[in-house]
């Protein structure tokens, strides 16, 4: 019998109805004209409505839309019609027929939650209908909560979840952290035993997961005995507990040199798209799934990641991986709609983007008078806003020129942040002020617990109401607003590629209240293009390659494996590679030598399979035989890994820092120029170094040598910058402005705030990462030598906790803040009891004046009991 080819297939009626819905005319029509619609009303510009033909009609098409199956575009489909009776409910508030009709979509759609907001009250028209609803939603129950629901994608991504591999991607609105909390907290209360970990591409989200996680399981920590880690140094590992690991996959990568034998059951790879990008930091995650992968038991592992066609390409990165196309879910199906409209003002037009016909349509004219921040205060009223902005001088402009159209909310929530903003960072900071406006701004280096405290502000009600900010906001915190203002297609010197600009705009949007938000698309700089806006949503999401592909040359590979046969691991930038992208190649030159010194069949050495000959393989092994321990760390090449355990044989010692955190400053700088030569920082580092001055010294590093100082004293931020202003003002030194050029000291809010930026910076980018990084480097190797596992006087510690003081080190290691534990410290009498057991906590410390300092003590009460004391004493 001959084979049955897709042409013989007998035609479905679904497919002749679907095939080519979205090509019918006369749905563009009526799509269109809503949109218009729309747009104008948002603007003002009049109240034109569809007539009741075309408002029936489109609400049919809806209905049909909703009810695709088979069709490779269902979801697109499904999608359309939620928007399509959205936008009538928005133009028809409170008409019977739009609530109904949109009852019956969001069922067929399977979002009850939706289905709550615009029609509470729908029951379907038959017995089918309703027979349907009730099963639906019974199958779509989240266990443990019979009062929510998920979308169908989150319930076929929660069944996965115990698949050896898994790796999903969908929209941002999808809701991917949900079902991973929802999951954990399920599990722990199942009793499993499991222990977990978390993976989150920057220390900013560490803190937000931990919060939301700690709310989810509160009354479970006990209970259940699970403890929530952030760190390496988390003083509960040394203990018996089940954990749950929530860390950068740096510090991931750490733990597990320190921890080979910590049992790990799931690892969830969160913004997973990140394995893909050739910033140097994307090796790590392949550097934790190696050594994970190597294990008798391997945990099980989920990647997610926003908008991309192939998710199956990170389970690459797991050996022998088998089943890939079973293991991966690709959805388009988002529960709240955007509206892309643009606000072209160098042109003075309005138009909105029609997604049948993918382009751009006229809306309106833009009233002559109105200017960006005159728009921003008329479409943002009563709204949750994001502006996103490519630059960080513009964030402040920004935040600054809104704040001063608008009066203080006098809101006694934001009054006391803006208290703590003061106390915390500068009097004359500029987000003091403006958040008593309900403004605020939202940027890397602003201190965890600030930063916390705004996004907690900004999810509730009547608090603050707009938020400016960098590209923070694609790093996954989920901040989902009403609207968003995309002031520029740019992320700093490069445009916004196709990843982060859908990811942005998924950003609006808030299911807990609405169905729908709004992205304006504006052009401000004279230069500003909007046929760019046109082509970035007309361009679908490309598949993604690992990084460890992209990122190198056929010519580099072959350059690596000829350097490591020669034994050289001192491989030189060329010139097309910018530093992030040399850093990356030097990383995975490491984790090349590892996996062939270890045998072992790792994503990387695949990678390089072409050049990679028995004999090639055998002269590596030659080189570098017995050098399998020098190469643990991703931040340290063997040349820099040798040159160090040289110079710790011959007697190099951190300088000593005495009990107020005192160091020499000679020797502090002397230990620092020997690091330097060890690590190679003039080939690799030249930004921490900089260049010499004609008497041959270090002025950058010098600078960064005070900065260090001041942070082992545990000088406070605002302290570090009142400091860092009185230099300035005695020193006759420029400050250095956002456009690069530089002028003399002025007291004035402008240069103030912006040594305030510069001290912010240098403490989050050269203190926090940079000597981070190399001083976990000395101190491991120095641990090695010695044979013990801890040292007095480690560098690494002072670094990572900001003080020599024990109890404010104690204090972060159990996971609060270096803010919060240094206050804490500063009044101990008042909040500190010493006892049999070590220090405790008074429970007073969770009713504390300072905000702040109250919500981490709370949460960390949650998650950490046994810290506090058990009574009011």
């Amino acid at each position: 019998m001959p084979d049955i080819t897709e042409a013989d297939k007998p035609l479905r009626l679904a497919d002749a109805i679907y095939r080519d819905i979205l090509d019918n005319d006369y749905l563009k029509e009526l799509y269109d004209k809503i949109l218009r619609c729309y747009t104008i009303r948002r603007f003002g510009k009049g109240q034109d409505i569809p007539t009741e033909t075309e408002k029936i009609d489109a609400l049919r098409f809806a209905d049909i839309l909703s009810k695709s199956v088979f069709s490779d575009d269902s979801e697109i489909h499904k999608s359309l019609a939620q928007e399509i009776v959205t936008i009538l409910d928005f133009l028809f508030p409170n008409d019977e027929d739009v609530s109904f009709y949109a009852g019956s979509v969001l069922t067929n759609t399977a979002n009850f939650r939706g289905r709550d907001i615009l029609s509470p009250d729908y029951k379907g028209s038959s017995l089918f209908e309703r027979l349907y609803s009730e099963l639906m939603k019974e199958y779509l129950e989240v266990p443990g909560d019979e009062e929510k629901h998920f979308f169908r994608s989150q319930k076929q991504v929660y069944d996965h979840f115990n698949d050896q591999s898994f790796s999903y991607s969908g929209p941002t609105s999808m809701g991917k952290s949900f079902v991973m909390q929802t999951f954990i907290r399920n599990q722990v209360m199942a009793d499993k035993g499991s222990n977990f970990a978390i993976l989150v591409p920057t220390k900013a989200l560490i803190n937000e997961v931990t919060s939301e996680l700690t709310k989810a399981l509160k009354g479970f920590f006990t209970e259940k005995d699970y403890r929530i880690v952030t760190s390496a140094g988390a003083v509960v590992l040394k203990d018996y507990h089940h954990f749950i690991f929530i860390m950068t996959p740096e510090r991931m990568a750490y733990l597990l040199t320190l921890y080979s034998n910590m049992p790990l059951d799931y690892i969830f790879i969160d913004e997973a798209h990140k394995i893909s990008s050739k910033d140097s930091r994307s090796a790590f995650y392949y550097s934790v799934v190696e050594k994970l992968s190597a294990r008798q038991t391997k945990p099980k592992f989920i990647f997610a990641s926003p908008n991309i066609p192939n998710p199956e390409i990170y389970l690459q990165l797991i050996p022998d991986s088998v089943e890939v196309e079973k293991n991966k879910l690709s959805t388009n199906y988002t529960p709240v709609s955007q509206m892309k409209i643009l606000v072209d003002i160098n042109r003075g037009e309005v138009k909105y983007y029609d997604s049948i016909r993918r382009c751009l349509t006229y809306a309106a004219k833009l009233d002559p008078n109105e200017g960006f921040y005159d728009l921003i205060r008329k479409l943002g009223e009563g709204s949750k806003n994001l502006i996103y902005c490519h630059s960080k001088a513009r964030v402040t402009e920004y935040a600054q020129r809104l704040a001063d159209m608008m009066p203080p909310l006098n809101d006694p929530d934001l009054d006391a942040l803006s208290d703590e903003i003061k106390d915390v960072v500068y009097d004359d900071y500029y987000l003091a002020k403006t958040i008593k406006k309900g403004i605020a701004y939202h940027m890397g280096y602003l201190p965890a617990a600030l930063r916390l405290r705004v996004e907690e502000l900004f999810r509730q009600e009547k608090k603050i109401h707009t938020i400016v900010c960098t590209s923070t906001l694609l790093e996954g915190v989920n901040l989902p607003a009403d609207n968003l203002f995309v002031t520029h297609y740019m992320n700093g010197r490069n445009e916004l590629d196709e990843v982060s600009f859908k990811n942005l705009l998924g950003r609006v949007g808030r299911i807990q209240y609405n169905l729908y938000g709004n992205v304006y698309l504006m052009t401000l700089e004279k230069d500003a293009d909007s046929q760019k806006y046109v082509e970035m949503l007309q361009k679908a999401v490309p598949e993604q390659e690992l990084s460890v592909s992209r990122a190198l040359t056929k010519h580099q590979k072959k350059k690596i494996v000829e350097s490591l046969i020669q034994g050289n691991m001192e491989l030189d930038k060329t010139s097309t590679q910018n530093q992030n992208e040399y850093s990356l190649m030097r990383k995975i030159a490491v984790m090349l030598l590892r996996s062939i010194l270890n045998n072992k069949d790792s994503r990387i050495r695949k990678e390089f399979g072409d050049y990679l000959t028995e004999e090639a393989v055998s002269k590596i092994k030659t080189a570098f035989d017995g050098k399998e321990q020098s190469l643990e760390d991703l931040n340290v090449t063997l040349d820099q890994s040798e040159r160090l355990y040289l110079a710790i044989k011959e007697g190099l010692r951190y300088p000593k820092v005495n009990a107020y955190g005192y160091v020499s400053n000679i020797e502090l700088m002397g230990f620092l120029e020997k690091l330097g030569e060890i690590f190679n920082w003039e080939k690799y580092e030249r930004s921490l170094i900089g260049n010499k001055d004609d008497n041959g010294e270090h002025p950058v590093l010098k600078r960064h040598a005070v900065s260090l100082s001041k942070w082992f004293k545990g000088m406070s931020i605002q302290e570090m910058i009142k400091d860092s202003i009185d230099y300035k003002k005695t020193s006759g030194q420029k400050v250095y402005m956002p456009d690069h050029s530089r002028e003399d000291y002025r007291d004035c809010p402008e240069h103030n705030n912006q040594i305030a930026a510069d001290v912010l910076s240098e403490i989050n980018d050269v203190i926090l990462f940079s000597f981070s990084n190399y001083f976990m480097a000395f101190s491991s190797a120095y641990k090695d030598f010695i044979g013990q596992e801890a040292f007095g006087n480690d560098w690494y510690e002072y670094v990572e906790y900001g003080s020599v003081n024990p109890l404010t080190i104690m204090l972060q290691r159990n996971g609060f803040s270096r803010e919060a534990a240094t206050y804490i410290t500063d009044n101990r009498n008042k909040y500190v009891k010493d006892t049999l057991d070590g220090q405790r906590l008074r429970r007073s410390l969770l009713d504390c004046e300072k905000t702040t300092v109250q919500r981490e003590a709370q949460l960390i009460e949650i998650s950490m009991p046994e810290l506090y004391l058990k009574s009011q004493e």
